[in-house]
């Protein structure tokens, strides 16, 4: 409100997979607050993900054309007045949404991005992490995403007239299997994901992404353009950004700034109010 709207920060922000913006709505109203509303923040979250955006008769969406989706949605967002010199542009993603940012700023040349925020980023070689490794396999099986949509849809009707106070422990016992430190608020949004086609959707850009998240080669006029204001803010315990992938971005990313979380901060942190404090620490909108 200290601003004009010529001059306003843009905060762009893409959420991983599952892509639902809805798990990551504490940490960016902490940043509106914090920033006093002097910053435009707009998420974006992933076609075919939301419950309210997908068409059941339409194919399963790509990873590509995820990326047109994103390119299409800031054209008429933002439309012409993302352009103006005056106004910086901030970009951040979290985990596959990292990878997409950069394709964002490779088709928005004309556009004044400042700086590059990745959070716990899945960047580059994906599929050689250990939960890649672990992963690939399945998602490269047709017959095995089939049976999963199957399975979804099974438990879609049969939970469908289930009250909501019998199903939130049900989900949310599923979703503590893989992310123990799960707050209750956060239930609710995964219960959305109990939808066959938007399972089929997670599938296939999962899929995509392994064959596709590769180097980063494409990027690098981008890389030489922004050096330091590239800012990655990377998990130790992160099985999809592991120890030898952050060794091969340091080297493709020669001059970016690379920041640790603390120890207990997992690769999902969307999924605890725990963390969200530390991470918006290295979100900086001053520079």
């Amino acid at each position: 409100q200290n601003v004009t709207l010529e001059t306003r920060k843009v905060f762009i922000f893409l959420p991983g997979n599952p892509g639902l913006v809805d798990f990551y709505l504490t940490m960016l109203r902490r940043l509106f607050e914090r920033e006093k509303g002097n910053v435009w923040i707009c998420a974006i979250g992933h076609a075919g993900h939301s419950e309210h955006c997908h068409d059941h008769d339409a194919k399963p969406i790509s990873y590509q054309e995820q990326i047109q989706w994103k390119e299409n949605f800031i054209k008429h967002e933002f439309g012409e007045w993302i352009y103006n010199a005056g106004v910086e542009v901030i970009v951040s993603g979290h985990s596959v949404g990292a990878r997409m940012q950069l394709e964002v700023i490779k088709h928005f040349p004309n556009v004044n991005f400042v700086e590059y925020l990745g959070l716990c980023p899945t960047v580059m070689n994906i599929a050689d992490s250990p939960n890649g490794r672990n992963a690939t396999p399945h998602l490269a099986s047709p017959w095995k995403r089939w049976l999963a949509f199957w399975i979804v849809r099974i438990l879609a009707i049969i939970t469908y007239p289930i009250p909501d106070f019998i199903k939130h422990p049900i989900v949310k016992f599923v979703m503590r299997r893989d992310s123990p430190l799960l707050d209750d608020h956060f239930v609710q949004y995964g219960s959305k994901l109990v939808n066959e086609y938007i399972i089929r959707n997670v599938l296939h850009m999962a899929h995509d992404e392994m064959c596709e998240i590769r180097d980063v080669e494409p990027f690098r006029e981008i890389i030489s353009t922004l050096k330091e204001r590239i800012v990655f803010v990377l998990s130790p315990r992160d099985k999809w950004c592991c120890n030898n992938i952050v060794a091969q971005m340091r080297e493709s990313f020669p001059e970016a700034t690379f920041k640790v979380l603390s120890d207990n901060v997992p690769h999902a942190f969307c999924l605890s109010h725990d963390h969200i404090e530390e991470i918006i620490s290295h979100i900086d909108f001053k520079k």
